[in-house]
């Protein structure tokens, strides 16, 4: 049997999904984790990978983490932002994805239109901010 270890990018990905009520606050707090927007080809493996590996699934047009999860990011949410991508990233560790399971139907992949349309959303809320902040 082949296994596949996670790509680093997955550990901030799925931080990020656990953070997150939508696509456009996806790509907002990948960049707050990471200081940079995933792109489609991070974005679509990860969703593949984690979704294999059962962490992931759609719900509606929502991105829901599982609960083990969920509980996880409850444990850790209290330390500093940059921490809590780390352990992410460890945590993926403990897991493998065996390429031979077929994708799951629930995970679908985005779309190169809806991340350039989330990312447009993203910097629009920036904006916006730096503009109240002044």
């Amino acid at each position: 049997m082949t296994e596949k270890h996670f790509e680093s990018s997955d550990g901030w990905i799925l931080c990020s999904i656990a953070l997150s009520s939508s696509l456009t606050t996806l790509v907002g707090a990948a960049d707050h984790l990471n200081c940079t927007t995933p792109t489609l080809e991070e974005l679509n493996g990860a969703l593949t990978r984690l979704g294999r590996a059962g962490l992931v699934s759609w719900q509606g047009p929502t991105l829901e983490v599982a609960n083990e999860v969920r509980a996880f990011h409850e444990r850790i949410a209290h330390e500093p932002a940059r921490v809590v991508c780390e352990k992410f990233i460890a945590l993926l560790a403990s897991y493998r994805v065996d390429p031979r399971v077929p994708p799951r139907e629930d995970i679908r992949l985005v779309t190169r239109e809806e991340l350039d349309a989330a990312g447009a959303a993203h910097h629009t809320r920036v904006r916006e901010f730096m503009k109240k902040s002044r």
